[in-house]
């Protein structure tokens, strides 16, 4: 079976960044370090990856904490309207998520 991905999807697999992102920052794996992520239907390539390593995890866990804290701050109203946000976002973009994460399981 052919998978058949959006135009953005396809853009997006081909010129995908070796990046990650860690307090809203895109940026290098610290180590420089890069993995294919590879389609376990067909064992092709998808996208060459930054691969987070030891000081990578790190800052993410010290800067996930600090978020935390904020998180924890905002009053219910306030972190209501920031998740109905990211499904807003979600439901905006599903089209483009749908058949990454199907590529991302094999199907």
């Amino acid at each position: 079976m052919t998978t058949i991905a959006p135009d953005s999807v396809a853009s997006f697999l081909d010129g995908a960044e070796e990046s990650i992102v860690i307090g809203g920052q895109r940026r290098s794996a610290l180590s420089g370090r890069t993995v294919q992520t590879i389609d376990p239907g067909n064992g092709r390539a998808l996208a060459k990856i930054a691969c987070g390593g030891v000081d990578d995890v790190d800052a993410a866990v010290q800067s996930a904490r600090g978020a935390q804290q904020e998180w924890a701050a905002l009053k219910p109203g306030a972190r209501s309207r920031a998740l109905g946000e990211l499904a807003r976002l979600v439901e905006v973009h599903a089209e483009e998520l749908a058949p990454l994460e199907t590529l991302d399981n094999g199907k």
